[in-house]
């Protein structure tokens, strides 16, 4: 029996995770990620894939914005039509149907980048965006061996594969989060600068108030007046109309209601309920439910005394649960909820089985639209047990009924 339970055992203490076999199985998942993105990259005699669409199809739509700003069509981006025949022009008549969907203040970056070739300005994208994710990394855990972990992260493959932002948004979350008592100012302007995806901020104002951090609460406020201004300045005020118009009619309508992009990539209780056949009035209360125990939720533990470590792992996994419109790639967001976790684990302990628990959601991560294709929500899933997870360990620790694993068998992350 003991050779049976023995494995167990470590798994459930964690005394499995040695520094030797996270170092071994990050380095061999790392560097498999790096190696097809690489081998892709450099085989390349065209910039199109077996399907005839662009390579990391998603950037597509942006470089084809990028250039409609060039041409002085900056808010024609927000007419479907006039940007799907930009990327048709672009990319042939196969090219995939994509919406713009970012606010205005997205376009400075789209325009910069279209001033390059597409393979140029995707590579540049994807490079400068990674070591914006790496800096919050190592600003969370130091050394690196933690970025050799948070490369094996399979989210990173599907933010590489679309060309996406995943790496980006979770990069300005972690560092904003990581930064909030060292450096308030930088703090602010990291979460300001997440205003091109203003559905991922809805609880973040909320929750600086609640804690007291108006430093910070006004350095991200700035930032993000400094982007309105700047963006009114250079494209008018009507685009913000533009947007707003496409986004009721784009996200709410084709993405959302009908489905565009595809129930399997979308990662919300929303698109749970709607990929499993429920009715739209159905998913709509299901994600309201949610919306409102994260906001509850999370308000009270950013009004506790528990330790900012598991304030900001829940926050970040709330981030994604909140809205109904996240999709797979995004979900490079949850590294920064499992690298709090981390940290708080690797100080005062790890409960049974939770290093275990936080190795296989991130590896699930590599199956996310193959548990979506049979109507089971595993990015959803896998950020509501670890809003659970830092909600219970927070309770736990205020109330004085704390338990770790085995003291001494911690893993060595």
């Amino acid at each position: 029996m003991t050779a049976v339970t023995a494995p167990l055992d470590s798994l459930r203490s964690g005394a499995f995770f040695t520094r030797e076999r996270v170092l071994i199985g990050a380095g061999t998942l790392a560097g498999w990620i790096l190696f097809g993105v690489v081998y892709v990259m450099l085989g390349l005699e065209t910039i199109y894939d077996s399907r005839g669409w662009p390579i990391g199809v998603d950037f597509g739509q942006v470089w084809a914005a990028g250039i409609m700003v060039l041409r002085g069509e900056a808010e024609a981006v927000y007419d479907f039509a006039a940007h799907y025949a930009v990327q048709q022009e672009l990319f042939g008549e196969n090219a995939p149907y994509l919406l713009w969907l970012y606010p205005p203040n997205h376009l400075m970056v789209a325009g910069t980048l279209a001033k390059l070739p597409y393979l140029v300005a995707l590579t540049l994208w994807m490079g400068l965006t990674l070591m914006v994710w790496m800096a919050a990394v190592r600003a969370i855990i130091p050394g690196w061996p933690a970025l050799l972990v948070a490369l094996a992260f399979p989210a990173i493959l599907m933010n590489f594969g679309y060309g996406q932002n995943g790496f980006l948004t979770a990069g300005l979350l972690g560092l904003g989060l990581a930064l909030l008592d060292r450096r308030p100012i930088v703090a602010g302007i990291c979460i300001g600068l997440l205003a091109y995806k203003p559905h991922f901020g809805l609880l973040i104002p909320l929750v600086l108030m609640l804690s007291g951090r108006w430093h910070v609460f006004v350095s991200a406020g700035a930032t993000v007046c400094f982007l309105f201004a700047l963006t009114t300045a250079i494209f008018g005020v009507d685009i913000w109309f533009a947007f707003v118009e496409a986004t009721t009619q784009g996200t709410r309508k084709e993405v959302l209601e009908i489905g565009l992009a595809g129930w399997q990539r979308l990662q919300s209780m929303f698109a749970a309920v709607r990929n499993l056949g429920g009715p739209v009035e159905l998913a709509y209360l299901a994600q309201g439910a949610i919306a409102l125990f994260c906001l509850v939720s999370v308000c009270w533990l950013w009004r506790s005394r528990a330790d900012q470590n598991l304030k900001s792992a829940a926050l970040a996994a709330s981030v994604l649960l909140i809205t109904p419109y996240v999709l797979d790639y995004d979900h490079v967001v949850m590294g920064v909820a499992y690298a709090f976790l981390i940290r708080y684990g690797l100080k005062h302990g790890f409960l049974p089985w939770e290093a275990a628990g936080i190795a296989f959601m991130g590896l699930m991560a590599f199956f996310y639209q193959d548990f979506g294709l049979i109507g089971i929500p595993m990015g959803f899933s896998c950020a509501f047990a670890t809003l659970l997870l830092a909600l219970g360990k927070a309770w736990a620790s205020l109330n004085g009924i704390w338990s770790s694993s085995v003291p001494g068998e911690q893993p060595g992350v």
